[in-house]
């Protein structure tokens, strides 16, 4: 099974490219599971039911991060949203769900979790080493088709983090700096890693 993570939509450019683009890859690469990083398709800030209407039938889950709240409407909506991922260590009374498992066309179940990093980050998240052992206590037998996305500043806490989760989960991918880095790699454990996977945006 291929999954894509596909790095932070910016703006009405960036939708449209992934609206563009993505049933291309997912039919050239056989990608069984589309996922995205949205906070920042609303303008550039956050994420709204307009932008996830028209990103509907296009991508199978939405990941976020520090701006997930920009749009303030976005509190009250996010319920209605079941493959809307905000980070799973914002403080529990905070609405919506940080991780899930979704199903492929043939039945597979891949969970996809979302982090959000803590250096150099203002959101007050929880640790997301702590966040992501409890999940994976959950997911335990389950799935062994893991994808994470840490959304953070620092590529020192995205690297510590993959290393941590090594043999644990399928794939750590970063997002957030909105540039892609070359340090594409699969750890001796065969968790792959990336600390950026970059932007779909205007520029």
């Amino acid at each position: 099974m291929r999954l894509l993570l596909i790095g932070d939509i910016v703006g009405r450019g960036g939708r449209r490219a992934v609206m563009a683009l993505a049933p291309v890859l997912r039919a050239e690469l056989g990608c069984s599971l589309v996922a995205v990083n949205g906070e920042n398709m609303a303008g550039g800030n956050g994420m709204n039911r307009k932008c996830l209407a028209e990103l509907s039938g296009v991508v199978d889950v939405v990941t976020s991060g520090d701006h997930v709240w920009d749009q303030r409407d976005f509190v009250a909506d996010v319920a209605a949203f079941s493959h809307v991922l905000r980070p799973a260590n914002l403080p529990p009374m905070q609405p919506g769900r940080g991780w899930g498992v979704f199903a492929g066309p043939d039945g597979t179940e891949v969970a996809v979790i979302s982090l959000l990093g803590r250096t150099f980050m203002a959101a007050g998240a929880d640790c997301p080493f702590r966040t992501a052992d409890a999940i994976l206590k959950e997911l335990a037998g389950r799935t062994r088709l893991i994808l994470v996305d840490m959304h953070a500043e620092a590529t020192s806490e995205k690297t510590a983090l993959a290393r941590y989760l090594d043999g644990r989960v399928t794939a750590v991918l970063g997002t957030h700096t909105h540039v892609p880095t070359a340090d594409e790699q699969i750890f001796h454990g065969g968790t792959a890693f990336q600390c950026d996977v970059g932007m779909v945006g205007a520029r």
